[in-house]
């Protein structure tokens, strides 16, 4: 006669969180969230962690015994569930100063992870973990219990980052508008103090700013390329130095940079349209690099994208959805960005529709003069 296995039982908690040490038994949903609520009310991280613990035991016991996906999701919802009243319990006592930070303090009263049974990492993914909202976990949990999906801590973790990839733009677009919105009023009382626009060198201009970045799109043809190497020079106590160029010189420009900055990374700058044919190498690009340097530690993606071309105002020119995009992922907003190739101003209008300062220069009179008439135009667009 084959012995019959063991299955994992529902059982009521108690109030006391005394949870059943014998053979597995789990907890009904609704007394599991009964309990944590309790918990959470009395600031009780280790009865947290008790409701965890068993629920992660049980899940290693279901999947010994081959058990069902319904008791199996049973014991992750309840692990999870308990993981997020772990991770407010913690952010509440770290606000209110119930809890030390790492080691605590040997005359400080308050509880330290080591005194509350919580590890470094059950705390850190438990606190990524509660900064889901509730209702947005419960919508989570009943989807997967809906279509019969598995309901896992990689999952949720997952749907953690996501939100937490959704506060940071929020927070990131309301500071975009609050620095437009102050730019706007400082363009009407002093158009200066937002767009610096000056007809000289860059050699003449450089020395006598400190900018936070300078974001620039220089001449390509090979003449040129002596004033790569000179910007370089002149640009080493700018944290972020953002260089646009073609493909054909870039040993020849990275040898010249790197002279006097440190390379970081090079963006790719993708093209619309038909993809421009260069003949000697015989390749048809769709692409242009920017090469990155500087000390500067922000976070940035690889990849920055141009919805139209944009020849208007300069042959050389780059559209402002392009420019925007480069602007948007080196700087922050109230930076002072400097253009030393000003051309027709799109660095500059790109900068103020993201709420940053912009100083620029160029030595055709024609340029500078093209570029603040744009710039003005936008400025009394936009009251």
């Amino acid at each position: 006669m084959t012995e019959k296995k063991p299955t994992p039982q529902t059982n009521r908690l108690s109030t006391s969180h005394e949870l059943v040490k014998a053979d597995p038994v789990l907890p009904s949903i609704e007394k599991a969230i009964e309990a944590l609520s309790v918990a959470y009310q009395n600031r009780d991280a280790k009865a947290a962690k008790e409701i965890r613990d068993q629920a992660e035991a049980i899940k290693v016991y279901i999947a010994r015994r081959d058990g069902s996906r319904e008791l199996a999701n049973q014991a992750s919802e309840i692990q999870i569930r308990a993981e997020w009243t772990i991770g407010k319990i913690l952010a509440d006592m770290a606000e209110t100063g119930e809890r030390a930070g790492r080691g605590g303090s040997p005359m400080s009263r308050a509880s330290t992870l080591p005194n509350l049974g919580i590890s470094r990492d059950l705390s850190s993914k438990a606190q990524h973990i509660a900064t889901i909202p509730r209702n947005r976990l419960d919508e989570w949990i009943d989807e997967r219990k809906t279509r019969g999906d598995a309901i896992t801590s990689g999952g949720v973790q997952n749907l953690s980052a996501e939100i937490r990839k959704e506060l940071s733009r929020d927070e990131r677009d309301a500071k975009t508008a609050e620095a437009i919105a102050e730019l706007e009023d400082d363009a009407l009382a002093n158009f200066e103090s937002v767009c610096d626009l000056r007809c000289c060198s860059f050699e003449d201009l450089l020395p006598t700013i400190k900018p936070d970045a300078i974001v620039t799109d220089p001449p390509y043809p090979h003449e040129f390329l002596p004033l790569y190497g000179r910007m370089a020079e002149l640009a080493i106590a700018v944290p972020t130095v953002a260089v646009m160029c073609g493909q054909s010189y870039i040993p020849k420009i990275f040898e010249m940079m790197t002279a006097h900055l440190r390379y970081r990374w090079t963006i790719a700058y993708m093209t619309p349209g038909a993809a421009t044919q260069i003949w000697v190498p015989k390749v048809n690009t769709s692409w242009k690099p920017v090469l990155l340097f500087g000390d500067s530690e922000r976070w940035i993606q690889d990849v920055t994208m141009s919805s139209e071309r944009d020849k208007d105002h300069h042959r050389w020119g780059q559209s402002v959805s392009g420019m925007i995009s480069i602007v948007s992922e080196v700087t922050k907003p109230g930076d002072l960005v400097c253009d030393p190739f000003l051309g027709a101003g799109t660095t500059a209008i790109a900068c103020y529709l993201t709420g940053r300062r912009f100083v620029g220069c160029d030595i055709d009179k024609q340029c500078v003069a093209t570029s603040r008439s744009r710039m003005l135009e936008l400025v009394h667009e936009r009251r």
